[in-house]
């Protein structure tokens, strides 16, 4: 019987284009399960290169860690239904559309500010920056109400 070959936590790092203290992160969050150990060391086969790369794309789609882990867990439980599938993209649909009515307020209130020759408020008052002031607070709660 020949042997499993698997790639080393480097090999993995620059086939998943993340480096290895992310892969480190990930194990320590649950994205990433354990590896194996060869000898002391670990050992990480091509479902973890394809695991890494989905858990960035997610990531570059402003899903969250919890977010990631929730679809990580329906993936890897085959006991969950495509209702809790459907259930995760509901909520992250209703979250994006939010972001976007928010970004398409701040792209109204540049083009206002940047179409003004003459200013026509102070910086205190001004639209943009009373804008951003509530979207970091609007943030800090979201990141609160998520655990983070």
């Amino acid at each position: 019987m020949r042997a499993i070959k698997g790639i080393s936590s480097g090999k993995l790092a620059k086939l998943a284009a993340v480096n290895i203290e992310t892969i480190r992160f990930y194990e320590r969050e649950g994205l990433l399960a354990e590896p194996l150990r060869r000898n002391g060391r670990k050992i990480y086969f091509a479902a973890d290169i394809e695991r890494l790369r989905f858990i960035r794309q997610m990531q570059s789609w402003g899903f969250s860690l919890t977010e990631i882990r929730d679809f990580l867990t329906l993936f890897d439980d085959q006991q969950h239904s495509w209702e809790d599938v459907q259930g995760l993209a509901e909520q992250k649909i209703a979250q994006v559309e939010r972001k976007i009515a928010d970004l398409e307020e701040i792209r109204r209130i540049l083009h206002n500010v940047k179409s003004q020759k003459e200013p026509i408020f102070s910086v205190k008052r001004c639209p943009l920056i009373r804008k951003l002031k509530n979207f970091r607070k609007n943030a800090a709660h979201s990141e609160q109400d998520e655990g983070g």
